[in-house]
Parts: C-alpha cells; structure tokens; sequence
C-alpha cells in the first residue's frame, strides 16, 4: 500500500511538472473591436483562433490595392512555467504585387519583467512569404498585453494577407530532469514516513 502511494505521488509530480502550456487571454481586440477568442466570426467575419499554443486571426477584409491598411491585433499570452522562447509569425495566402509589401511589428508589455519588442519584419513583393520567427530576450512568464501591427502597403498594385497566426514555442524540461525531480521527491516522501 505505501509503495502504492509513493507512486501515485510521483505520477502527480511527473503530471504537474509536463502540464506546460501556452495560455492566452479570453478575448482579443482586432481595429477596436473586442473577439471572443475560439468562438465562432464575429463583426466584419473576423474569426480569433486558438489552435494548441497558437493564435489565428481571419482577415477577410484583409487586402490593399494602391493604399495602405493597418490591422491592430491585441490579445495577452502567459506560459504556466515563464518559458516562453520564441514567436513564430505565419501570413496565410499572402501575396503582393508591383512594389507593393507587407510589414509587421510585434510589441509586449505590462508583464512580469521587462517589456520587449519584435523587430519590423517587411515582406517584398512575391507569391508567397516566408515565416518569421522572434526569439525572447529574457523569456517573460506573462504578458498582459500584446500588440501586432500588421500593415499592407498596397503600391501599384495590391498587398493582401488572410489570414495571421502567431505560435508561441516555450521550453520543455528534458525527460531526465524531470526523472530525477520524481526521485528526489519519492525520497524526501520515504524519509518523512520513516521520521513519523
């Protein structure tokens, strides 16, 4: 029966120490309106994924022809464990034509540490455009918000992104760290039933 216990007592270890997960905040605001994040479109269609530890934005409205358009998107995203180490940015059926381009900016702010900003990354004109990754500085445990500027400059001809997912990666401790914590802790568990 005790060995019982002092396995089930590493099995709740092992489980708390793998349930890392990337969180995000319930709601995001995309051009001042307020989306319920994983609910169904909203106004003007534009739906808020959550798809594991990343987020969709749908764009419908999302193309310039000869302007510019910006789209703000603001949501908040906390790792359970403060690992977050970097941001994976993906334009859905983007394209540009002529000397047109697209550019986005990621900033956080108002979390625990200090606040960081992603480099202005600027997609020329092409078929497709490549992703773009942002590695954390001092990986934040939380954030309280997080603003992506998304721009299209439509130039002689159009800039058009459907849709804009950002997929967060946070470290995940190695199989035997976690291995050795289980140990410990069933030691320090036998030591105090044998004191009592």
């Amino acid at each position: 029966m005790k060995f019982l216990k002092l396995g089930f007592s590493a099995g709740s270890i092992l489980a708390a120490g793998c349930a890392m997960a990337v969180n995000f905040g319930s709601t995001a605001v995309v051009n001042g309106n307020t989306y319920t994040i994983g609910a169904a479109p909203g106004l003007g269609g534009i739906a808020i994924q959550q798809i594991g530890d990343s987020l969709s934005f749908a764009l419908p409205g999302g193309v310039a022809i000869n302007t510019t358009k910006t789209f703000t998107l603001t949501y908040s995203v906390s790792s359970m464990v403060g690992n977050l180490t970097s941001l994976t940015n993906i334009l859905g059926t983007a394209a540009a034509t002529g000397a047109s381009s697209v550019t986005t900016q990621t900033a956080f702010s108002g979390g625990v540490g200090p606040n960081e900003n992603s480099g202005l990354v600027s997609y020329a004109a092409g078929s497709t455009f490549p992703t773009s990754t942002y590695t954390f500085a001092t990986a934040t445990p939380q954030w309280t918000t997080v603003t992506t500027t998304l721009q299209l400059n439509g130039s002689q001809g159009f800039a058009k992104v459907s849709t804009y997912n950002a997929n967060y990666v946070e470290v995940v401790p190695e199989p035997a760290s976690m291995a050795a914590l289980a140990v410990a802790s069933l030691g320090l568990i036998a030591r105090r039933r044998r004191k009592n």
